[in-house]
C-alpha cells in the first residue's frame, strides 16, 4: 500500500534543521506522543546529515482493531525508527525513514524531502510504502496508524516550533530571561 503526504511549516529550513538536530528532540517529541518508553538506538547530527535510530513503545488501541487482527497485537507495541536526512542545499534535504513494528511482519518506507519553498515556509513531502507479509489488511492497518502518527507528528512540531520562536522573541539581546520566561 502506497501513500504520499505534504505538510507545511512556518519556519525556514535552517531553524527545521536546527530542531531536527536536537539529540533531545525525537524523545521528547514521541513521550509527549504518549509513548510510554522511548530508546535512543543512534544519534549523529552535522551541518549536512541528520541520523537517528531509536525504539518506542505506545499503547494500542485494541477496542479500534477488527477483532480477527486482536490475536496478532498486544496491548503495546514496539516500533523501530530509522530516518536520514541528507542537506543537498540551503533550501532542500531529502529523507529515508523506516518504521517496522517489533515482533509483526510489517514495514514502512518513506522517502521524501523538505523544501523552503518562501520566507518562513518549508514543505515536508513524503511517500510512504507499507507491507506486511500477513496481507494487505494488515498493510491498511498499518499504513492507517503511519499516517495518523505522521498527523501527530506535524502537529507537535508545529507547537515545538511556536515555543522556539516565543522563547527567541522573549530573550533580549544579552541572553538574559524575561519575567515571562523565569515563571
Amino acid at each position: 500500500m502506497q501513500f504520499t503526504v505534504t505538510y507545511d511549516y512556518p519556519a525556514c529550513l535552517k531553524r527545521l534543521w536546527t530542531i531536527f538536530g536536537e539529540a533531545e528532540y525525537p524523545s521528547s517529541k514521541y513521550i509527549a506522543l504518549g509513548a510510554t518508553a522511548v530508546r535512543m538506538r543512534g544519534f549523529h547530527a552535522t551541518a549536512r546529515l541528520i541520523e537517528v535510530e531509536l525504539e518506542r513503545d505506545v499503547p494500542v488501541q485494541r477496542s479500534q482493531l477488527p477483532i480477527w487482527t486482536r490475536a496478532f497485537v498486544g496491548r503495546q507495541q514496539t516500533l523501530e525508527h530509522r530516518s536520514v536526512w541528507r542537506l543537498i542545499s540551503p533550501t532542500q534535504a531529502d529523507a529515508e525513514l523506516d518504521i517496522a513494528v517489533v515482533g509483526l511482519p510489517a514495514h514502512a518506507h518513506g522517502v521524501g524531502s523538505i523544501v523552503e519553498v518562501g520566507d518562513e515556509l518549508t514543505r515536508m513531502e513524503l511517500t510512504w510504502q507499507v507491507e506486511s507479509t500477513l496481507g494487505g489488511a494488515i498493510a491498511r492497518l498499518f499504513a492507517e496508524q503511519v499516517r495518523a502518527a505522521l498527523r501527530d507528528d506535524h502537529v507537535f512540531t508545529l507547537k515545538y516550533l511556536q515555543r522556539v520562536v516565543e522563547h527567541t522573541e522573549s530573550v533580549p539581546r544579552g541572553g538574559t530571561p524575561t519575567a515571562r520566561q523565569a515563571k
